[in-house]
């Protein structure tokens, strides 16, 4: 329909006549009225130039109205959980604390770590601004006497006996927590895990295990394996 508008303006802006096919015949006095079509031709002309470029601005609004479909990627989904402690090691302050990304997208940073006594309820902060944590992949956290590879350094150590653990978002939102030994507080899933003894660990079997129980979730480790599977 375009097309067929767009020919009939052109017609008008030359003054050439469209052949539509045979038509009545027609008197003098259309033939004396040819002058006064003839001197609007230069309004038409005008007329016709408006409405092409009205056209060509109608044809992009109908474009810009159509929907736009924008292809998305699946980010996958993040499930970062405390996945091994030692709570006691080799030397003063050789704890660590290994968090797993069991999930298929990246976990992104500013995660933290805080602790509490067994039966405490006050926070320690013990580790902030955690990096980004990819998908399968494992970060650790330890204390000042841990020598092996670590993303940084905890502020405070974990008491041997027993304590709880919590990790959270850069919100401040709860993300995964654990209690070992003899702890008894909000932290603690179920039952707590069993508290390793010096140089040994507890870790979740397989990793990322989470059932909400922490006795059932964390195995005894005789062999740590720090930023590795359990």
């Amino acid at each position: 329909m375009l097309v067929v508008v767009s020919c009939l303006l052109a017609a008008c802006a030359t003054g050439t006549a469209f052949d539509d096919g045979p038509g009545p015949t027609t008197s003098s006095s259309s033939s004396s009225s040819s002058s006064g079509g003839s001197s609007s031709s230069s309004g038409g002309s005008s007329g016709a130039s408006s409405g092409s470029s009205s056209g060509s601005s109608g044809s992009s609004g109908s474009d810009a109205g159509k929907d736009v479909v924008t292809p998305t990627v699946d980010a996958g989904s993040c499930s970062l959980t405390i996945n091994e402690i030692q709570s006691a090691g080799t030397g003063a302050s050789a704890e660590f604390i290994e968090l797993y990304n069991a999930g298929s997208g990246t976990c992104p940073a500013g995660w933290k770590i805080v602790y509490r006594s067994s039966s405490g309820t006050t926070d320690t902060a013990m580790y902030s601004g955690g990096k980004a944590v990819g998908p399968k992949a494992y970060t650790v956290v330890g204390g000042t006497g841990y020598t092996g590879t670590k993303e940084g350094t905890i502020s405070s150590g974990l008491a041997a006996a027993g304590g709880q653990l919590q990790l959270r978002d850069s919100s401040d939102a709860p993300i995964d927590s654990m209690g070992y030994g003899n702890a008894s507080g909000a932290f603690v899933r179920g039952t707590p895990a069993a508290a390793p003894p010096a140089s040994q660990s507890v870790g979740r079997k397989p990793d990322g295990t989470n059932t909400n129980n922490n006795s059932a979730d964390f195995k005894m480790m005789t062999t740590p394996t720090p930023n590795a599977a359990n």
